[in-house]
């Protein structure tokens, strides 16, 4: 019979043998293969596409959770890395200094797109939602760059209504109150009466006849002249970034 430790003298070097063969067997095996890294959110569709405002007038974190969604607002701001050339988020505006919307960008492709935006243009981002920052900031990440300047012309009317009334439901109520969010931030028809004419700036008449309202044309019009009374189309906000208050932008006549 054989002894227990002439059994252990056997198994050590048969075992060291195995090992040898398993680690010879396994180097040859080719590498295993990397697995592929996140596609950029510019070749996948989104979701859904909103204006800033509808965004937030119809928010819904279980609807929104984890979708790559396309939002129209105004260009606001960015920030930069240490080396001043590399933008890593652009902020949007809905309508005013209090609706932002941050858009943390997809580097590759951004690099060289932020460069070219112009300040208080309507713009838009693409992005896949991810929740509210601590400040309540909505944020969404891999954004990318789908459009560097909208024009109010290619969304459909959202509501149309008079100067008069628009300019009383911004300018006789609370900042941010009901009434004004109804048309903040959205493609509206105002009708009114021209009481100024300037090169791209008309003004209607409004709630406060010292303080016309004020609509930016897309490009300057003859015909438009003081005393008609006209329909414009255009983006409505609160243009409290330049002081100039409520405005309507990117006007066509429709």
């Amino acid at each position: 019979m054989m002894s227990t430790h002439a059994c252990r003298g056997i198994s050590g070097p048969l075992t060291r043998a195995l090992a040898f063969a398993a680690f010879a067997f396994s180097a040859c095996k080719p590498p295993a293969p990397t697995p592929p890294g996140p596609v950029s959110l510019d070749k996948i569709p989104p979701d859904l596409k909103l204006m800033a405002a509808d965004f937030l007038r119809e928010f819904d974190e279980k609807k929104y959770d984890g979708k790559v969604i396309e939002i129209t607002g105004i260009y606001f701001t960015w920030t930069l890395v240490d080396d001043g050339k590399h933008a890593t988020d652009l902020t949007l505006l809905a309508s005013g200094w209090s609706d932002k919307l941050f858009f943390v960008l997809d580097r590759e492709v951004m690099d060289k797109r932020w460069m070219i935006l112009d300040y208080w243009s309507l713009i838009s981002m693409k992005g896949r939602y991810a929740g509210r920052d601590a400040d309540g900031a909505y944020r969404f990440t891999g954004a990318v760059l789908t459009s560097t300047h909208v024009e109010a012309s290619e969304y459909p009317t959202a509501l149309k209504v008079e100067a008069v009334s628009l300019t009383e439901a911004f300018w006789r109520t609370d900042s941010g109150s009901k009434s004004s969010r109804l048309y903040a931030g959205r493609v509206i028809e105002v009708s009114g009466t021209v009481v100024s004419v300037d090169g791209h700036e008309v003004g209607l008449a409004s709630c406060d006849e010292k303080r016309p309202l004020s609509c930016r044309l897309r490009e300057e019009d003859p015909a438009i002249a003081p005393g008609q009374t006209i329909v414009l189309k255009g983006f409505c906000w609160e243009d409290t970034v330049r002081m100039s208050g409520l405005t309507l932008d990117g006007c066509i006549r429709p």
